[in-house]
């Protein structure tokens, strides 16, 4: 007897989050095709600008986790992940998401974080 190999369909939600990732992937590639009609000059001004803005950032960060450890944050030191579990007993972890797609909002509060509850 013959039978036919079919697929499930996924249901709408994941069909949904798929396509966002699709539309995501895309809209990176778009970009990371542009068009650049500047100059060498431009090219180096931008990567000076851009390592700058790195450091500045990196600073920021730095200031950031001394004032974490100063109000009783955990450092990051770990040798393994136990003791990152033991660290965590008790904390709560805060996902933030983009507000502007519900479906996508939707299936991360109803499916997703019910999963890894």
């Amino acid at each position: 007897m013959l039978t036919r190999n079919t697929l499930e369909t996924p249901p709408p939600s994941i069909r949904w989050a798929r396509l966002i990732a699709l539309v995501a992937a895309l809209a990176l590639l778009a970009a990371a095709c542009g068009n650049d009609t500047g100059t060498a000059v431009d090219a180096a001004d931008s990567t000076a600008e851009a390592e700058a803005s790195d450091e500045a950032m990196e600073d920021e960060a730095m200031e950031d986790d001394e004032e974490a450890m100063e109000d009783g944050a955990v450092s990051a030191d770990f040798a393994n992940f136990d003791e990152v579990l033991e660290a965590a007993q008790g904390q709560t972890v805060q996902l933030w998401m983009w507000g502007g797609d519900s479906v996508l909002n939707d299936y991360i509060n109803n499916t997703l974080a019910p999963a890894v509850a």
